[in-house]
């Protein structure tokens, strides 16, 4: 069951998560990082195991990306327009854990994209701090968005 956990439901198809990729890329003795991060924009690299030292692949997205070729980022756009929401106050270590916070308010951690989108988190470990106070759409919201019903 634990296995499934890795299993997300994006536009309505059944995919990996980004950590079951990339573990699945690393046990096969393949190499991939970071190259470069920020809010707007992402490198990766990667090697095959078979690869030499110096040769390495590299892509890069953008939020533009993500906004027009893949149509993604407007897709959540009712998590942050709709009032049907909580004021959470971070307060502790596990309050800056957006599964955590899942969790707590969903009972399913791998809602925690929920929380990230109804405040317009792009990198959530850098972006989250004591005191800052974020929004927690209600769980009516969140139901009725994956329902397909995106008027939340």
């Amino acid at each position: 069951m634990a296995s499934l956990s890795q299993i997300a439901v994006i536009n309505g198809k059944p995919c990996m998560s980004a950590q079951l990729m990339r573990a699945l890329v690393h046990r096969a003795g393949h190499d991939l990082w970071f190259e470069a991060k920020t809010n707007t924009k992402v490198t990766i690299a990667g090697r095959r195991a078979e690869w030499p030292e110096d040769r390495i692949a590299r892509v890069t997205w953008t939020m533009d990306d993500a906004k027009t070729e893949f149509g993604l980022w407007d897709s959540f756009a009712p998590f942050r327009t709709t009032t049907d929401v909580s004021l959470f106050q971070i307060n502790d270590a596990d309050s800056t854990r957006l599964d955590l916070l899942a969790y707590r308010f969903y009972g399913d951690v791998n809602l925690w994209w929920v929380i990230a989108e109804a405040n317009n988190l792009i990198n959530v470990f850098d972006e989250l701090s004591y005191g800052m106070f974020i929004r927690i759409p209600s769980r009516a919201v969140v139901d009725q968005y994956l329902r397909g019903g995106v008027d939340a």
